[in-house]
C-alpha cells in the first residue's frame, strides 16, 4: 500500500559533517551505494568519501565541488534506504535543484553509478565555464521579485527558485546581484547569499549546460519504481525521459518547489520526509502547507551522548488529516517603490536597510583585498556558567559574525523569521558557537528547530557546561 507521503530531497546544501552516517556504517545497502559512488569519484580526482561519511576515516575539511555533490548524493540515498526499511511506500519523490538527480537515483530511474557520474560531469562543466555568478535568497514573493529583476534589466539575472509563498531565490552575475540586493534592502526585505559550489538556474550557465549535453554519456533509464515529480520540468517524469536532457535543462530553469508542493497536496499527500542532514526543504513545506507532517529521514539525536537517531525519526510518517494550503500574505508596496529604489541605486549608495539582511559570506574578492581576519570574542571565564554572561558572549559573537548591532540580538528574537538569518548560516554559527564557548567539547549537531533564538542557544550552552 502506498503511503500519502513524499520523499523530499534537498539540493545543494552544506555537505554532511564527518561521521554523519556513522549510525549506518553496518548497513550493507548503504555501504554498497557509497562504494559505487566512490568508484565514480576516483575517476574525477575525488578522495574516498565513504570513510568520511561513516567516520572511519579522516575528516576532509576542504571538499572539492565534486566531493560536495557526491557526499550529498550518498547522504540522500542513505536517508531513503532508512525510510524504505521502515516499510514506507512513498507516493512520490521530489528533488530540489540538483536533488532532482538524487531523486531519479532513489526512485530507481537510473543507477547510483550513473547519477554520480552525471553529478561529477555537471560539476566539472560548471567549473570549466567559470561563470562569476552567485545566488541570493530573499523573503519576498515571486511576482514582487520578478518586478525587481525586470527593473535591473540584466540578461543573466533570473528568478532561480520559488520555495514558499514568501521565499524566492535569485541567481545572477555579481554586479547585477549587488544591485538587486540593494533594492531588497531599500524595501526592507531580508536577503542572504547562498553558499553553493556553483551558481545555477540562470541563463549565465547556458554554456556549461551545452558542454554537459555534448559530453555526457548515454544513460540507461528504467521506469521509476515510484513517481518522480520535477519542480523544474513541472511534471512527473517517466521512462521516456532522458536524464541528461533533464539535467541540462534544469541548469537554466527555475526550481518551482512551491508549485510542486501544491501539486502534490492536491493529489492527497499529507506527509513529507526530507533526506537531508538539516531541515532545509522542510521549512518550505511548513510555510506552504499548514499542518503538513514533516520529518528528517535521519534525524540527529538531541542528546549530546546519543549518536543514533531519535525515536521520532524511526516512526513512519502517517497523518490523520491532510495539510491546508497556506495563503501568502499580500505585500502592499507603494506603486513607486521599485522606481524609487532603483533610482536610489543608480544615483547614490543605497540607504542603510531597515533591518539587517543576514547575508554575505566574507570574500576577499568582494572587499578588493585581503583584510586581517576578525577574531571571535574571548570567552569570559568568570561568567562561564552564568546565563546572563553566556547571553552577552553569544550576542557579541553573533553580532560580530553577522555584522549586526548587538541591541538587535534580543534574547527571544527569532534568528530567521525576524532577523533574516538563513538556515545554512545558522548552522555555521552554531558550529562557531561551540568552538568558542565550548572549547574541547565534542561538536554536537544541533536541530535548528530547537535553537531559533539566542535564548535557546544560551540554554544549550548552560546545559552543556553543567
Amino acid at each position: 500500500m502506498t503511503d500519502k507521503t513524499v520523499v523530499l530531497i534537498p539540493g545543494t546544501v552544506l555537505p554532511p559533517v564527518h561521521g554523519a552516517l556513522a549510525a549506518c556504517a553496518t548497513r550493507l545497502d548503504v555501504a554498497g551505494a557509497l562504494h559505487d559512488i566512490d568508484m565514480v569519484g576516483v575517476g574525477f580526482g575525488c578522495r574516498p568519501l565513504a570513510p568520511y561519511l561513516f567516520g572511519t576515516g579522516p575528516d576532509l575539511p576542504d571538499l572539492r565541488p565534486e566531493e560536495v555533490y557526491l557526499t550529498l548524493l550518498g547522504y540522500s540515498l542513505a536517508g531513503w534506504k532508512s525510510v524504505r526499511s521502515q516499510g514506507v511506500e512513498p507516493q512520490a519523490f521530489v528533488g530540489q535543484s540538483v536533488g532532482e538527480l538524487w531523486s531519479m537515483v532513489a526512485a530507481g530511474m537510473i543507477s547510483a553509478t550513473d547519477g554520480a557520474r552525471l553529478a561529477c560531469l555537471r560539476s566539472s562543466c560548471l567549473t570549466a565555464e567559470g561563470w562569476k555568478g552567485s545566488m541570493t535568497a530573499v523573503t519576498a514573493g515571486a511576482d514582487a521579485v520578478r518586478g525587481l529583476i525586470s527593473a535591473v534589466d540584466h540578461p543573466d539575472l533570473a528568478l532561480a527558485g520559488v520555495n514558499a509563498p514568501q521565499r524566492s531565490v535569485v541567481s545572477g552575475p555579481e554586479e547585477a546581484l549587488t544591485v538587486i540586493e540593494r533594492l531588497f534592502s531599500s524595501l526592507g526585505w531580508n536577503h542572504a547569499r547562498i553558499d553553493v559550489p556553483h551558481a545555477t538556474h540562470s541563463p549565465g550557465v547556458a554554456g556549461a549546460a551545452r558542454a554537459f549535453l555534448a559530453t555526457a554519456p548515454v544513460v540507461r533509464t528504467h521506469a521509476p519504481r515510484y513517481p518522480v515529480y520535477s519542480p523544474t520540468a513541472r511534471r512527473f517524469l517517466g521512462a521516456g525521459d532522458d536524464p541528461v536532457e533533464l539535467v541540462t535543462a534544469a541548469l537554466t530553469l527555475p526550481v518551482l518547489l512551491h508549485d510542486a508542493l501544491l501539486t502534490l497536496h492536491c493529489r492527497g499527500v499529507v506527509g513529507f520526509v526530507e533526506c537531508g542532514e538539516a531541515e532545509v526543504a522542510s521549512k518550505f513545506v511548513r510555510e506552504s502547507l499548514t499542518g503538513a507532517a514533516v520529518r528528517l529521514a535521519l534525524e540527529p539525536s538531541k542528546s549530546d551522548t546519543d549518536k543514533g537517531r531519535s525515536k521520532e525519526a524511526e516512526a513512519p510518517v502517517h497523518a490523520s488529516s491532510g495539510p491546508q494550503v497556506r495563503q501568502p500574505a499580500v505585500r502592499q508596496d507603494p506603486p513607486t517603490a521599485v522606481a524609487d529604489a532603483q533610482a536610489a541605486v543608480s544615483t547614490e549608495p543605497a540607504p542603510p536597510p531597515k533591518r539587517p539582511t543576514g547575508a554575505e559570506e566574507d570574500s576577499p574578492s568582494a572587499s578588493g583585498g585581503a583584510e586581517p581576519a576578525s577574531q571571535p570574542p574571548e570567552p569570559d571565564q568568570g561568567a562561564a556558567n552564568d546565563r546572563e554572561g553566556i547571553l552577552k558572549q553569544l550576542r557579541e559573537l553573533y553580532a560580530q559574525e553577522l555584522e549586526y548591532p548587538e541591541e538587535l540580538l534580543e534574547e527571544d528574537a527569532a534568528l530567521e523569521a525576524e532577523l533574516g538569518v538563513e538556515s545554512l548560516r545558522q548552522m555555521r554559527l552554531l558550529a562557531k558557537m561551540q568552538e568558542v564557548l565550548l572549547p574541547g567539547a565534542p561538536p554536537v549537531r544541533l536541530r535548528l528547530a530547537d535553537h531559533q533564538t539566542i535564548g535557546q542557544i544560551a540554554d544549550f550552552v548552560v546545559a552543556a557546561r553543567a
